[in-house]
């Protein structure tokens, strides 16, 4: 069998061009997705009112808690817990001509009442989130900050694949019908989005403040520096309860798995959640939750004697937004077809030595 080398030459190198082509596409697919704008509309009625190009919800600071970490000294005793959040819309990130302004006071009889401009037009609408997944304890590293002079113990978290619970979902609730401080009404309302919390891209940890009484052995001699769990209300039932003091940060994935179409008129099939979130301890910005949700029913908090000393559970303020993007092809699957391209590649190069 033979060909004319430039036909060879060129079939081959039209096969070349195409593979490089589909590995560059390939590539672009597994850079992180920039934001991408969805269509909300927080009148609860479709494309029949005014609706907004979202590109990002912001939540008020919120209240999370790391439920049975059985606490000693400051160090969990148990390396995998169940972390719970709630909280509610503070603020719309928005494309286009019509933006959100939201009712952020705590104590407002309409708060978390989302009006849409121009004309300041009254959606009647608050909307709300929970979630809950699992963590588990993935390193415990005593170092001295060297800007601050503090030493500090890092905690890191890792998530927990195909464990329940793992929920992340939104709500539709009256204006001023979630209680803040009794943690309640969070999920008595329409549910608008469901989602799940991914191990892809997810990272947390938390640096408690303390002390070291022998600088050799700073993992063994750390003591966590004790102040007030709360600054923010002094006049609720937790003036006088203690914490362990420091700061943090989450972030994470969750990916949608169902949308009403009253809200986002729009499929959301694909679409993720990327949360940033900022912890911290004491609370200095919202009112601490008494009660929490699992997903089925609100349960009590356990945080005494000391939050996160010697206490069951720790709580501690959660400051989250999320963009709205594109699902990212997970790793394995971009390696795979990088591998195919491969092979493909070498069937055309041995075509043109066989021809």
């Amino acid at each position: 069998m033979t060909r004319s080398t430039a036909s060879s030459k060129f079939g081959v190198g039209r096969l070349l061009v195409a593979l490089t082509l589909a590995a560059f596409a390939i590539g672009g697919l597994a850079q992180q997705a920039q934001a991408d704008a969805v269509v909300f509309s927080p009148f609860g009625n479709g494309n029949t009112g005014p609706t907004l190009q979202a590109q990002s919800f912001d939540w008020f600071p919120g209240s999370a808690l790391a439920r049975n970490l059985n606490n000693v000294n400051g160090v969990p005793s148990n390396t995998t817990f169940t972390l719970y959040y709630q909280s509610f819309l503070s603020g719309v990130g928005t494309t286009g001509t019509n933006s959100a302004v939201i009712d952020s006071g705590l104590t407002s009889a309409t708060r978390g009442d989302v009006l849409v401009n121009p004309g300041l037009q009254n959606s009647q609408h608050a909307f709300t989130i929970t979630a809950a997944f699992t963590e588990t304890i993935t390193g415990v590293n005593v170092t001295l900050n060297p800007t601050t002079g503090n030493w500090e113990r890092e905690i890191s978290f890792g998530v927990v694949p195909g464990t329940a619970p793992n929920f992340v979902n939104i709500y539709a609730v009256t204006p001023g019908s979630f209680d803040v401080r009794q943690g309640t009404g969070y999920a008595q309302g329409t549910p608008i989005m469901t989602a799940t919390v991914s191990t892809q891209g997810f990272s947390s940890s938390f640096k408690q403040i303390g002390t070291v009484s022998n600088p050799q052995n700073p993992n063994g001699t750390f003591t966590p520096t004790i102040g007030a769990f709360d600054t923010f209300d002094t006049t609720d039932s937790d003036l006088g309860l203690q914490s362990i003091l420091g700061n943090g940060s989450t972030n994470l994935v969750a990916n949608v798995t169902n949308s009403n179409p009253l809200y986002f008129p729009n499929s959301l099939a694909g679409l993720q959640l990327t949360f940033q979130t900022t912890n911290s301890l004491p609370f200095n910005a919202v009112t601490p939750s008494i009660n929490f949700y699992n997903g089925a029913t609100t349960f009590a908090r356990n945080i005494t004697p000391i939050n996160g000393f010697n206490s069951p559970d720790t709580e501690f303020q959660a400051d989250a937004a999320n963009n709205f993007t594109a699902a990212v092809p997970e790793p394995g699957s971009v390696s795979m077809a990088l591998t195919g391209l491969g092979i493909l590649s070498l069937v055309g190069l041995r075509a043109r030595r066989l021809s």
